[in-house]
C-alpha cells in the first residue's frame, strides 16, 4: 500500500515555460539560452529525482513501521495467550480452593457436632457412673445389713451370690 506523494502524471509539467520560451522566438537561440534551458531541465529532473528518493525512503520507512507493528501484534497476541492461560489456571485454582473451603466448612461443622455429641456422651457417662456408684453404695449397704442379720437363709443367699 503506497501513498502517492507526487502527481501521477506523465506530463512535462514544469518544462512548459522552457519549451514555450524557445518556440516563441524566431531567432536562433543562443548558447547561453540553451544552457539556461538545459540547466532548468536538469534542475526539474534533479527535483523529481529527490522527490522519488524521498518517496522511496518514506515507503521503506512505512514498510519498516508495518513490520515493527506486525511484530508487536504477534508479541501482544502471545502475551494475550499467556494471560488467558494464567486466567484459566487462576479460575481453576479458584474453583479448587472454593471446593476445599466448602469441604473444610463441612468438616468443621461435623467436628463441632461430634464435639457436642462427645460432651453429651461424657455427661451421660458421668451420670451413669454416678448412678452406678450410688447403686453400688446401696448394694454394699444392703449386703452389710444382710451380713448383720444372722439368719441362716440369708447366709445361703449371700453365699450363692458370692458376696
Amino acid at each position: 500500500m503506497s501513498i502517492p506523494l507526487r502527481k501521477n502524471s506523465t506530463s512535462l509539467e514544469g518544462f512548459e515555460p522552457l519549451w514555450e520560451g524557445s518556440e516563441s522566438s524566431d531567432q536562433p537561440q543562443s548558447i547561453d539560452s540553451i544552457s539556461k534551458q538545459i540547466h532548468a531541465i536538469l534542475k526539474v529532473l534533479v527535483d523529481e529525482r529527490i522527490a522519488l528518493n524521498q518517496e522511496h525512503q518514506l515507503v521503506t520507512e512505512l514498510k519498516q513501521n508495518m513490520h515493527s507493528l506486525e511484530s508487536q501484534i504477534q508479541k501482544l497476541n502471545w502475551q494475550l495467550g499467556q494471560r488467558e492461560q494464567e486466567l484459566s489456571n487462576l479460575y481453576s485454582e479458584y474453583h479448587q480452593t472454593k471446593t476445599q473451603k466448602e469441604s473444610l466448612e463441612k468438616q468443621t461443622n461435623n467436628h463441632k457436632e461430634l464435639v457436642q455429641e462427645n460432651k453429651e456422651i461424657r455427661r451421660l457417662a458421668e451420670q451413669l457412673s454416678n448412678q452406678i456408684l450410688q447403686e453400688k453404695a446401696k448394694n454394699e449397704m444392703l449386703l452389710q445389713i444382710l451380713r448383720e442379720l444372722e439368719k441362716p437363709e440369708l447366709s445361703k443367699i449371700v453365699k450363692k451370690l458370692g458376696i
